[in-house]
């Protein structure tokens, strides 16, 4: 850990590698998306597909939302011509999300109003997730949410 900017002022970082190692093997979902509204429904329907026999569904559900969230924001805060890097990382059980954005501006949460259509993004990320942050990474940024998830039973699984 180091003393660097975080979500919340100075303080430490935490090593997103340092979360408990992966003992499921389900490939890391990474992929790029145009920095377009579009980009949502797309991120969306890849965590979906990636992980649907992998995760409970109520826990899937939590991390489409999370998705949502973050890729809706990257893509408003990013140029059009820009792109937006998902990457989706199931580790023991939870799902570590990050994703990168061209944003010059740091994110922040906002108390949007009940009529309000957006401002209550990383509320909610910050409601259903474990921990939150963002990061600047060379000419980028990175938003990350780290989400506890329940694992499906297997059939011969008793419990």
């Amino acid at each position: 850990m180091s003393d660097r900017e975080t979500t919340f002022g100075v303080g430490q970082v935490m090593m997103l590698t340092s979360l408990s190692d992966c003992r499921v093997s389900v490939p890391v979902l990474s992929c790029h998306l145009a920095a377009r509204p579009a980009a949502v429904g797309m991120a969306r329907g890849r965590v979906r597909a990636h992980f649907t026999d992998h995760l409970h569904r109520d826990a899937l559900a939590d991390a489409e939302l999370i998705v949502t969230e973050l890729v809706s924001n990257a893509a408003g805060a990013s140029q059009e011509a820009d792109d937006i890097q998902l990457s989706v990382r199931l580790t023991g059980a939870e799902l570590l999300i990050k994703v990168f954005d061209h944003a010059t501006e740091t994110p922040r949460r906002r108390q949007g109003s009940q009529s309000d259509e957006d401002g209550r993004g990383l509320l909610l990320v910050e409601k259903f997730a474990r921990l939150w942050g963002w990061a600047p990474i060379a000419d980028r940024t990175v938003v990350w949410a780290v989400l506890p998830v329940e694992l499906p039973h297997s059939p011969a699984d008793p419990g």
